[in-house]
């Protein structure tokens, strides 16, 4: 996915109705330039922000089998993270 502005993802994030995939949520993080690294168990994804240096990083489950669901829950936690960072997000990525 290409550079994504921050409204833009967080449209998509908050009309998804949790009906998105693994790869969609971890493609829209990377395009407000997140890292997402793998987690400590299996299905699990952190992310952070290399420009933001307050934010240590918060996490989302990609559950079972290929590409899987995001839960609705996890899309909700992402989205606060968001709302929470605009400022800092809007500043040094777009």
């Amino acid at each position: 996915m290409a550079k994504l502005d921050y409204d833009a993802a967080l449209g998509k994030l908050r009309n998804s109705a949790g009906n998105l995939r693994c790869s969609e949520v971890k493609a829209i993080l990377k395009a407000l330039g997140f890292i997402v690294r793998d987690g400590k168990k299996g299905n699990h994804k952190t992310f952070s922000h290399p420009s933001i240096p307050d934010f240590f990083g918060s996490n989302y489950d990609c559950g079972h089998g290929k590409d899987a669901q995001v839960k609705k829950w996890y899309i909700d936690t992402i989205i606060e993270v968001l709302e929470r960072l605009e400022n800092d997000i809007k500043t040094h990525y777009n």
